[in-house]
């Protein structure tokens, strides 16, 4: 009988273990996708700032830097804050 306790016991907390490692799992790959979609939000942004300064449309291009700009902040990507300060000075230059 304690052999078939202590069986159940290492079953269950196998199946625990392996629940909470794909609940993780899954967690960290919502995260990342969804950091990925705002990467790409911001590049895409980016580069139609970059086509409406060079359509002349320059005050459109400083809002479209703006925005990428927002979204770098909120991912915390540091590079990308830096790109999209420096597009916008080609706003004031």
């Amino acid at each position: 009988m304690i052999k078939w306790r202590y069986c159940l016991k290492s079953a269950l907390l196998g199946i625990l273990t392996l629940s909470i490692v794909l609940t993780q799992s899954s967690l960290l790959l919502a995260q990342s996708t969804e950091k990925e979609t705002h990467i790409q939000q911001a590049e895409l942004l980016t580069q139609v700032g970059r086509k409406q300064l060079n359509q002349g449309q320059a005050a459109e291009a400083l809002d479209s830097w703006q925005q990428a700009t927002k979204i770098y902040h909120q991912i915390k990507d540091t590079e990308g804050v830096s790109g999209s300060l420096i597009n916008q000075n080609l706003f004031y230059s």
